[in-house]
């Protein structure tokens, strides 16, 4: 079965996507987390989850092959452009309440909750 990436350990450019590296895990930081929800319309609506993760890697790379663990739940990044840069900030959420432009991997978050700890995984190598 194919997962729907390649392994490659070459930095590559914008113009040549699929020579990317993936993403070293331990070049993320939580920017911010909202777990609780958004306070809108006078009700808290548990649904619009986020986790915002900032990259602080020294090249272009693919997130593609991480995931969120968090109790008995995983979730894969998936970022469509699959490029992310030095000092971006990739959004794990849902579009619906977020405006505006963003890197954002569309994914569910509503199982987690800040009791839980999160952990940032790499599927590749089972970090």
């Amino acid at each position: 079965m194919n997962p729907g990436f390649s392994f490659s350990n070459e930095t590559g450019d914008l113009n040549s996507q699929g020579d990317l590296s993936f993403c070293n895990l331990d070049n993320f930081q939580i920017e911010e987390a909202n777990l609780t929800g958004l306070f809108l319309d006078e009700k808290l609506n548990s649904k619009h989850k986020f986790i915002d993760l900032e990259y602080f890697g020294n090249n272009i790379c693919n997130p593609n092959y991480l995931s969120l663990e968090s109790g008995e739940k995983e979730i894969p990044i998936w970022l469509d452009t699959k490029i992310l840069k030095p000092g971006e900030i990739l959004t794990l959420g849902k579009r619906d309440f977020i405006k505006g432009e963003i890197l954002l991997s569309q994914v569910d978050l509503k199982d987690f909750e800040y009791k839980n700890t999160i952990f940032l995984k790499d599927r590749v190598s089972k970090k």
